[in-house]
């Protein structure tokens, strides 16, 4: 199967934003390997182009539901496209938004420091 070949569904998903309380309901209009087109049911719906997602996606015809991470990849009125993630991809990008600020000084570009010279970090038992 083509990774990218679509199928259209009309399967409904609960949608929680990672980081942001409550969830949505959305219609997944399409649905492939790698991602899905949704439609959101209500308007009040406010996502940006990288937010994280977890979709529970309700499979009527098998009585079934699904779980799957996503990433909004864009955004058109009321529809979203999702790119599905690991659980390990997930948890990278939410390790990387997480970084403490002080793990960004050290890769500040105007830092012309070498490596050797940045200060040791002592431990104390």
């Amino acid at each position: 199967m083509n990774p990218s070949e679509r199928f259209r569904t009309k399967e409904m998903a609960a949608v929680e934003v990672y980081g942001k309380p409550g969830s949505a309901v959305a219609a997944v209009k399409n649905l492939s390997e790698t991602g899905a087109c949704v439609q959101w049911q209500t308007k009040d719906v406010v996502l940006e182009v990288g937010d994280l997602v977890r979709m529970t996606i309700v499979l009527k015809a098998i009585k079934r539901e699904h779980k799957v991470n996503a990433q909004i990849v864009w955004n058109d009125g009321f529809k979203s496209g999702v790119r599905f993630l690991s659980d390990k991809q997930l948890l990278d990008k939410i390790i990387v938004r997480s970084e403490p600020s002080s793990a960004a000084i050290l890769r500040d570009p105007g830092d012309s420091r070498k490596r050797e010279e940045l200060p040791k970090t002592k431990y104390v038992k």
